[in-house]
């Protein structure tokens, strides 16, 4: 967990509710998962843990499991970054 991963994540979650190809594929062109009947939804996602790890839903980490202050000021800044 680093702030510019977390940035990114943000970015995909976005490339996802668009159905538009990732940042990563950004010469992919077309119309990304649009066109497909079937593509992914959030309903998807095996579990609530699943969905955070992809930047979706509304379930922020737990900063009560920080092991460290360094730690805890991560947890909520991603916390801020993705859920904010």
């Amino acid at each position: 967990m680093t702030v510019p991963n977390l940035r990114y994540l943000v970015r995909q979650r976005e490339a996802f509710e668009r159905l538009s190809p990732p940042p990563d594929f950004p010469d992919a062109g077309g119309k990304g998962e649009s066109g497909f009947t079937g593509h992914g939804t959030e309903t998807d996602f095996a579990s609530t843990e699943g969905m955070r790890a992809a930047g979706c839903g509304s379930m922020k980490w737990n900063v009560a499991d920080a092991v460290s202050d360094a730690e805890r000021a991560l947890i909520e800044k991603a916390n801020e970054i993705v859920f904010d």
